[in-house]
């Protein structure tokens, strides 16, 4: 039936959808492969979507809390050019996560 055509609104060119990406890290995580997740996060920031970081520790690797949080400030850091963070990274449980947003143009 026509109506059923009507019931939605259509979605403007000029409404832009800001998605949230995920980039996982871990605290045994290599310099290289740091470097590929921050080209990674740029491309995000700069499309203008936001990025959740988030940092899975393992086993006994949640004894070295203040490690596994220096890997994810030194992540954001590197990212300090094209995005900014609201707060200080968040741990929960054996997460720890901190949401990145594009800084504006």
């Amino acid at each position: 039936d026509h109506r059923d055509l009507h019931s939605f609104p259509t979605r403007r060119s000029s409404d832009l959808v800001i998605e949230l990406k995920e980039i996982q890290l871990s605290m045994t995580i290599s310099e290289h492969d740091i470097s590929y997740r921050v080209t990674s996060a740029i491309k995000f920031l700069q499309d203008g979507n936001k990025v959740k970081v988030v940092l899975r520790m393992k086993g006994r690797q949640q004894a070295y809390l203040k490690n596994c949080i220096a890997v994810v400030k030194d992540f954001v850091s590197r990212l300090a050019e094209y995005g900014s963070t609201e707060k200080e990274p968040e741990v929960a449980g054996r997460n720890i996560m901190v949401v990145v947003s594009p800084k504006k143009q």
